[in-house]
C-alpha cells in the first residue's frame, strides 16, 4: 500500500466536501523564510519531526489489516469535525505568502 500523501488527504478533503481549491507545493526552505512556523499546524521544518506520521505497518498488513478508502476517511472525518476558529493561516497572511511564493 503506497503511504498517503498530504497531497492526497487534501485533494480527498476538497472533493468530499465539494470544495474548488488551487493547490500549491511550497517548498520547505520558502516558508521557513516566511517564518510561517506555528501557523500551519501540519508542518515543521524542524528536521527531528520530518517522519512524525510514518509508521511501519507492515506486520499488521502481513497479519490483515486492511484499509478504508483515503475518501471515505475523510468525508467521515469532515462529518464530525468543526473547524476551529485561528487554526492555520489567516487568508489575508495566505495572500502573502502565495504573492511572495509567485514573485521570486
Amino acid at each position: 500500500v503506497p503511504p498517503v500523501t498530504m497531497l492526497d488527504l487534501v485533494g480527498a478533503a476538497a472533493s468530499a466536501s465539494d470544495t474548488d481549491l488551487n493547490i500549491e507545493v511550497i517548498d520547505d526552505a520558502f516558508l521557513t523564510m516566511q517564518g510561517v512556523e506555528g501557523e500551519l499546524p501540519l508542518w515543521t521544518d524542524d528536521p527531528d519531526w520530518a517522519a512524525w506520521a510514518r509508521v511501519d505497518v507492515s506486520k499488521a498488513i502481513a497479519a490483515g489489516l486492511r484499509f478504508r478508502p483515503i475518501e471515505n476517511t475523510v468525508a467521515a472525518t469532515l462529518e464530525y469535525t468543526v473547524a476551529v476558529p485561528g487554526v492555520g493561516l489567516e487568508p489575508e497572511r495566505e495572500a502573502e505568502i502565495l504573492a511572495a511564493w509567485h514573485a521570486r
